[in-house]
C-alpha cells in the first residue's frame, strides 16, 4: 500500500483526466501510454533498496550510510516561469537546479505495465551568500551543502529517466560540504 502521503491526489489525478479528454476532443492523438498513466495505479506499489536503472545503479541513501562514496545521488534541472511580483507581466523562463539524494524507489503497477518513481531529499541550487548550498572550488569541483533540504513537494518525485546520477564523496577540508562526481 502507499503511504499516505504518497497516496493518489484527487485533483492531479482529475487534472489529467480531463486534460486527456479535452486533448482527444480537439483530434490530438494521445500516445497509449500516456493514456493508461493519466490513470491512477493500483494501490500497491513495491518499494526496493536499489536497482539498476537507465544503465545506473540507484540505491536508496539509507543503504550506503557507512561508505565513503554513495551512489544515491542525482541531479536534475527544470524550466519555470518566474515573476519578480504579483504585478510582473513579463515572466523569466528561469532553469532550476536541484541535487539530492533518492530516500525511496518505488515501482508503481498501472496493470497494463510498472513503472519505476523515486523520492528524493534535494537540495536547490543556491551558488551566493551566506546561504550557499552548492559552491566550485578552484580546480571545478561542485561541492553540496546537504545541512538545508527542502521540503518534499512536486519536484522531489522524479522518473529515473529525467535525473542524472551523481556520486557524493565527503569533503575533507569542509566541514557538512561533500564533493559531487
Amino acid at each position: 500500500m502507499f503511504p499516505n502521503d504518497l497516496a493518489p491526489s484527487a485533483p492531479f489525478a482529475m487534472w489529467t483526466m480531463v486534460s486527456i479528454a479535452s486533448a482527444i476532443k480537439n483530434g490530438e492523438i494521445i500516445n497509449k501510454d500516456t493514456m493508461h498513466m493519466s490513470m491512477p495505479s493500483t494501490l500497491e506499489a513495491m518499494s526496493h533498496q536499489s536497482m539498476y536503472v537507465y544503465g545506473n545503479h540507484i540505491c536508496v541513501s539509507s543503504v550506503k550510510e557507512h561508505f565513503k562514496t554513495s551512489d544515491c545521488g542525482i541531479a536534475k534541472a527544470f524550466e519555470q516561469e518566474c515573476i519578480s511580483s504579483w504585478n510582473d507581466q513579463r515572466p523569466i523562463l528561469a532553469k532550476l537546479e536541484y541535487v539530492g539524494q533518492v530516500e525511496e524507489i518505488l515501482e508503481l503497477n498501472y496493470m497494463v505495465f510498472n513503472t519505476i518513481v523515486l523520492l528524493c531529499n534535494l537540495v536547490k541550487a543556491n551558488y551566493t551568500g551566506s546561504s550557499a548550498t552548492i559552491k566550485r572550488d578552484a580546480y571545478g569541483f561542485t561541492f553540496i551543502n546537504f545541512s538545508s533540504f527542502i521540503l518534499i513537494f512536486d519536484y522531489s518525485i522524479a522518473f529515473p529517466l529525467h535525473v542524472e546520477q551523481v556520486f557524493f564523496s565527503g569533503a575533507p577540508k569542509e566541514q557538512g560540504w561533500k564533493v559531487v562526481l
